[in-house]
């Protein structure tokens, strides 16, 4: 299942510095690729699963069929650190405006904190979706809700008469802290 990073800015800054900086590491200092791979990285993966914000969710909210727990997954192949993502997909007859309103109180018990995208040409919301953030150095996890499904496999999923979110829980392997928006 191909991994959709939330962080696409910086991903491809990220991978063109490391295809660059790779190989003179390598050749100066003999010690081989740069960036870590999801070698250990279960433990972590079952941490973010575990996070009881992937379960919440608004009244009317249904589970497509195949997608009925968390999925889990390690993304090592971006030339930057391995990223590891925990997720749920679940369908909503409600808007954009309500499903948002729902997680941002969620979030907020959870002392999560939300980062809005100040960039001159982010997409709104309903487009790009809506981040948070919660803990540090170490421990930093991003909590994303969006409507960017069609990266979840090949075939068309079956929402029935409502609209398909993702929400999920997505960490760098060594939990380095991260903005939503770089």
């Amino acid at each position: 299942m191909p991994f959709r990073l939330l962080r696409r800015r910086r991903t491809m800054a990220s991978a063109l510095a490391a295809a660059l900086l790779a190989p003179l590491a390598t050749g100066l200092t003999g010690c081989g690729v740069l960036s870590k791979n999801c070698d250990g990285s279960e433990q972590r993966l079952r941490k973010l699963a575990a996070l009881p914000v992937l379960d919440s969710r608004p009244p009317g909210t249904a589970v497509p069929k195949d997608f009925g727990s968390v999925t889990t997954g390690c993304d090592d192949g971006s030339g930057s650190d391995a990223w590891l993502r925990a997720y749920r997909v679940f369908s909503t007859p409600g808007s954009a405006t309500d499903l948002f309103g729902y997680y941002r109180r969620v979030a907020a018990a959870d002392h999560w904190t939300e980062q809005e995208d100040t960039t001159p040409f982010a997409a709104p919301p309903e487009v790009e979706g809506i981040c948070f953030t919660k803990g540090g150095d170490g421990d930093a996890v991003l909590l994303t809700v969006d409507f960017r499904t069609e990266s979840l496999g090949p075939a068309p999923i079956d929402f029935g008469t409502g609209t398909g979110y993702v929400i999920s829980a997505e960490s760098a392997i060594d939990g380095a802290r991260t903005d939503c928006w770089e």
